[in-house]
């Protein structure tokens, strides 16, 4: 058996360069940490904590957003305090933005948290070339089948003991994100999204602590109010889309 040594390969960017380095490089879990900033938030209310306590499993269902990404910080920090892990769920869709899967990545091994990467049977962007149409810009059914579905389907623990935690607040306007605080899936698990009812100025506070952590796309443009191949997007991110 023959032991392959990254160190003994080149790649060819112009100067001599080992696969090693490379790696060091761009490697999502290589290299110095990037996103190893701890972010202390608020105390949460304590019939939030409460109500937490009272579930075994907890799982974040992380979409790489800046939402998503506070949401997360919350139940880290929550969690924490109540001597309970949580696992972290990202779904690749097959669309995803440039360098998101690897910024997931990246963040939860900087900041020490269990990531499980999870994926639809088929892709998105194959599903619907195959289809010939395009999501339903009202129903979003793509969401529902391509991310909801597929963390429903990967959660094999009770419903009745596991508490889902994401992102989501009311004005945004987009089917299966949750319209209230709590929202019962499909299956029957409890989807909690912790600042559903903060006031919105509150709100953008927050989002304003964690922007070291947030994904570096948002400062080259990116809105991520969709998959990047979605037509019912802001001019703002075809902008940021051709520019980058």
């Amino acid at each position: 058996q023959t032991t392959i040594k990254l160190e003994d390969f080149k790649v060819d960017l112009g100067q001599a360069l080992s696969l090693s380095e490379l790696v060091e490089q761009v490697g999502p879990d290589r290299g110095e940490p990037r996103f190893a900033s701890k972010v202390e938030l608020p105390d949460p209310p304590a019939d939030q904590v409460e109500f937490v306590k009272g579930f075994e499993n907890i799982d974040v269902e992380f979409s790489g957003g800046k939402d998503s990404l506070l949401a997360l910080l919350w139940t880290r920090q929550v969690a924490e305090a109540l001597g309970k892990t949580i696992e972290v769920r990202f779904v690749e869709t097959g669309a995803e933005f440039p360098c998101l899967s690897s910024y997931v990545r990246r963040l939860c091994a900087d900041q020490g948290l269990e990531l499980r990467v999870m994926a639809p049977k088929e892709s998105i962007l194959t599903h619907y070339i195959k289809k010939g149409t395009w999501p339903d810009p009202i129903f979003r059914d793509c969401q529902h089948r391509f991310i909801n579905e597929v963390l429903d389907a990967g959660t094999k623990t009770d419903p009745a003991k596991t508490l889902k935690i994401r992102g989501g607040r009311p004005e945004q306007k987009v089917a299966k994100t949750p319209k209230a605080a709590y929202v019962k899936t499909s299956l029957g698990f409890l989807l909690f999204a912790p600042y559903f009812d903060t006031p919105l100025e509150e709100y953008k506070a927050l989002l304003k602590k964690v922007e070291p952590l947030r994904w570096p796309g948002y400062d080259r443009g990116f809105l991520r109010t969709a998959c990047w191949l979605c037509p019912f997007q802001p001019h703002e991110q075809w902008d940021a889309m051709k520019a980058n």
